[in-house]
Order: structure tokens, then C-alpha cells, then sequence
């Protein structure tokens, strides 16, 4: 054409569905056509308003076909669905969405896409998580519509799963000496579907430890962790300890040995522990050079006198125990294993005994005894009517006790000028070691001539003299 012209594409419905200009001498052209449709199209060419030229091409529109369906999970849960589809028409198709279905479960999918003419194309259909998510083994039958322009196409798609099935892939333990500090398990799922598991841990039948549930995914596997003091062997020798890994699938079972030396027993040390004259406790120590736990029995020999048995149990290493039983079951709620009531040595021997061997240690305690020091004495006197001499009418004195062993009297004895007299003072008294007390006595008619004089004091216990003091006082 020589001149500008208009060209003009009419769809079939007879609307012009777009236009262009081709220039002078311009042989060649090009037109987007929207939204295609079956039927005539006509190209007409016009200049002046006045058709020049006018073509008509007629489309049987587009011819889609599902070829292929292939299927991708992540382990039980179905992620995505590829689709080949092939356009065997002369028209573009035009997807408007999808459905994909398996085991009553279902998904829409909103999406758009173009299968050109006489094209394959892969269409990827993604999927929510969890959506369609298998619990139960065996087949899957899937299938996918596909909503075309032109009608919807189908195709299906097959998966097969198997049973979830525990096993322990691993167990990794630590013991110190013959406790069980610590197991780590490891537990795989080699089937299809996801299950949970938990652990463990028993020693001839009887469970000592385990864990809560975990989820184990398909393929994969999870660790469980246990801590602290899991398990203490108590025999020698070689013992199984039983690793169980349960889920509702099944179970897997592991045996894992271990070795621990007998218990081996020696007496480090003995020490009375003596509060005054009051042996409250004996306190020894035990070494177990074995890994299991050894046990004794312990008794003590205390100036002499055998006191019970005590039973005792000593892990690997040393040990310190408090032994405190009384000499029989009569003093059984005495708050003292014994009370020194006198002076001297005080031995207490402690023997324990293990295994068929025993073996003792004996320690020595030393008391001074009482120690009464008498004191501050202070004097009455009065003249004796129809006498030359003076009655002694009171005196009162201190008594402390500097010794290790309480001071115990009944009578106090005076002596002064060649005249001895005994006078009670009640009660029996008691003072205890470190400690003070202030005596009265009140002779009876005890007379002396005047000037002054050489007391004595002496305390008396049944008649046996425990402290002796002397002074000398003015009688006047």
C-alpha cells in the first residue's frame, strides 16, 4: 500500500477486538488478540473508511489433555502435584484452578496458567502443610480436576505407605564407677508415616528411668536424653540393663552391659566425739575401693562394755558415719552412749565388720575428774553464855569445780579447833564442771575457845571425802 491504512481485527461475534496502522509500503504486521475464542476472524484493511483488503481466519480452539500425574511428599504429608498437559488445539487454554483429593481429604488451589497451542506444558501445583497428611498404611488413590476455559480435565496419581517402625540406631552411656550417670538414645523411623516414641530403661524387669513422648518423623530420627543418677549396680560382676524404645507402631529392644568390682572395705579412721563427760556419737570413716556399694555392721566398746550393732552402707570411695547406739535395748532412749562418772582413761574401740573380716581402731579419752576448790569462807560466832568459848552459829563458803567430771556431795565436815562435826546440806549436790555453787551450814552447838583458828572444810560424797579447803578465822 502506497498510503497509510487501518487494519482492524473483528472477532466472531463481529465486534473489532483491536486495531492498527500500517504505514506506507509496509508489508508486514503484527496484532495482540485478546481474549481468543473459537470461530471466523477477520483482518480487514481499510484507507479512507473504504475496505481495501479483507481476510478471514477461522480457530477450532484450544484441546487440552492431562498426560502425565506425578506426586511429591514429604513424608506422610503431600506437598506438591506436577501435571504435564498438552494443548492439541490452535488456541491458547487457560487455567483457572485446581482441586487435588486423596483419602477424603482435599485442596483448592487458586492458580493461573497458559498452554500455548500444540504445547506440553508442566503445571506445579503446591499444596498448604498438613492439609492431606496420610495417618494410615497402605495404597493412596489420588486425584486432580483441572479448571480449564474450556471444561475440566482430570488425572490421577498413586502412592504406597508403609507402617512407621522404631528402631534404636544408637545408646551411648556414662557411668561413674557403678551408677549410671547418663544415656543418650537415639531412635530411627524407617517407615512411611510419622509415630511417636518414648524410651526406657530397665534392669531385670524393673524400670528405673524413661522419657516422655516424641514425635519421630518418617525417615528420620530423634534423640532422647537422660540424666543424673539413673541406676546403681549393687553387685559385682557383669548385669544387662534393658533399652526399650515403645510407640504405638512397635517396639525395639537393646541389651547393654556392664562391669563393676566388689566392694572392698578398710577402717580409715575413728573419732569420739565427747561432749564433757557425755559420749554422744562415734564417728568413723570407711573406704570402699570397690565400684559397688559394700555393706557393714559396726559396734563400739566403750570402757569395756559392748554396745550394739548398726548397719551401714558405703559407696565407692570414703565415707564418714555416725554410730551411736546404746550398750543394751534398756538404754535404747538414752540421749548419751555413755557418761564418765569418774577419773581416768576412757577407751572406745569401734570394729566394723564386712564380708566375713572385721577390723578395729581403738581411741583413748582422758578425764581429770572432779576438782572442787573451796573458797570465800565467811564466819559467825557468838559468845556462849556461862562459858569462856564462842559457838561457831553459821558459815557459808564457795565450792567451784575446776575439773573435767561434775563434783557430786552430801555432807559438808567441819574441823577447827580439835572439834570435827558433819553437817547434811539436803539434797544431794551436783556441780558441773566449770560451774559454781555457795553452801550454808549451821553447826549445832560447836564451841571453841577464842583467838584464832585453823578451818576445815571437807565435802563429803556416802561418806568419802571429794574436796578439801582450809582456812583460818577469828573466833571472838
Amino acid at each position: 500500500m502506497s498510503d497509510y491504512s487501518k487494519v482492524l481485527l473483528q472477532s466472531p461475534s463481529g465486534a473489532v477486538v483491536n486495531e492498527d496502522t500500517l504505514e506506507p509500503n509496509q508489508s508486514v504486521g503484527a496484532m495482540y488478540m485478546p481474549d481468543p475464542r473459537p470461530g471466523e476472524y477477520k483482518i480487514i484493511v481499510q484507507q479512507g473508511g473504504e475496505t481495501q483488503v479483507e481476510h478471514s481466519v477461522t480457530f477450532n480452539g484450544s484441546d487440552v489433555e492431562v498426560v502425565s500425574v506425578r506426586d511429591s511428599w514429604s513424608g506422610e504429608t503431600l506437598k506438591t502435584v506436577r501435571v504435564d498437559v498438552r494443548n492439541r488445539g490452535d488456541l491458547p487454554a487457560k487455567l483457572e484452578g485446581s482441586e487435588v483429593e486423596a483419602r477424603g481429604m482435599s485442596q483448592e488451589v487458586s492458580q493461573s496458567a497458559w498452554i500455548e497451542p500444540n504445547e506440553t506444558e508442566t503445571v506445579t501445583v503446591p499444596l498448604r502443610y498438613s492439609e492431606i497428611q496420610i495417618e494410615d498404611p497402605g495404597d493412596v488413590r489420588g486425584s486432580i480436576s483441572m479448571d480449564f476455559d474450556k471444561g475440566t480435565r482430570t488425572g490421577a496419581f498413586n502412592e504406597s505407605f508403609d507402617a512407621a517402625s522404631v528402631s534404636i540406631k544408637s545408646v551411648n552411656t556414662s557411668w561413674d564407677g557403678a551408677t549410671l550417670t547418663s544415656a543418650t538414645v537415639v531412635v530411627a523411623n524407617t517407615g512411611d508415616l510419622q509415630t511417636k516414641s518414648n524410651v526406657e530403661l530397665s534392669h531385670q524387669g524393673e524400670q528405673f528411668a524413661g522419657t516422655f513422648n516424641d514425635t519421630v518423623s518418617p525417615g528420620g530420627t530423634t534423640t532422647y536424653e537422660m540424666n543424673g543418677d539413673l541406676f546403681k549396680q549393687t553387685t559385682a560382676g557383669e548385669i544387662q540393663v534393658e533399652i526399650l524404645a515403645k510407640s504405638p507402631a512397635g517396639f525395639d529392644e537393646k541389651r547393654i552391659p556392664h562391669t563393676a568390682t566388689a566392694a572392698n572395705l578398710t577402717l580409715q579412721s575413728v573419732s569420739p566425739q565427747w561432749d564433757g563427760k557425755n559420749l554422744e556419737v562415734v564417728e568413723f570413716t570407711v573406704k570402699n575401693t570397690g565400684e559397688v556399694p559394700g555393706d557393714l555392721t559396726a559396734h563400739a566398746t566403750v570402757a569395756g562394755e559392748d554396745h550394739l550393732r548398726e548397719s551401714f552402707t558405703a559407696d565407692n570411695g570414703t565415707t564418714t558415719f555416725e554410730y551411736s547406739k546404746p550398750a543394751d535395748d534398756s538404754t535404747i532412749f538414752y540421749s548419751h552412749m555413755y557418761t564418765a562418772e569418774s577419773g581416768g582413761t576412757v577407751p572406745v574401740t569401734l570394729t566394723i565388720e564386712s564380708g566375713g573380716s572385721s577390723e578395729s581402731q581403738t581411741v583413748e579419752n582422758g578425764f581429770s575428774g572432779a576438782q572442787g576448790d573451796i573458797g570465800d569462807v565467811d564466819t559467825t560466832f557468838f559468845g556462849k553464855y556461862g562459858t569462856d568459848k564462842v559457838e561457831l552459829s553459821s558459815l557459808s563458803f564457795s565450792v567451784r569445780n575446776t575439773g573435767d567430771l561434775p563434783l557430786k556431795y552430801d555432807a559438808v565436815e567441819l574441823s577447827i579447833d580439835g572439834v570435827t562435826q558433819t553437817a547434811s546440806v539436803g539434797s544431794a549436790a551436783t556441780v558441773e564442771s566449770g560451774s559454781g555453787n555457795t553452801e550454808y551450814v549451821y553447826p549445832d552447838d560447836l564451841l571453841v575457845s577464842t583467838g584464832d583458828h585453823e578451818l576445815t572444810i571437807r565435802l563429803q560424797n556416802d561418806g568419802e571425802t571429794v574436796a578439801t579447803g582450809s582456812t583460818t578465822v577469828s573466833a571472838t
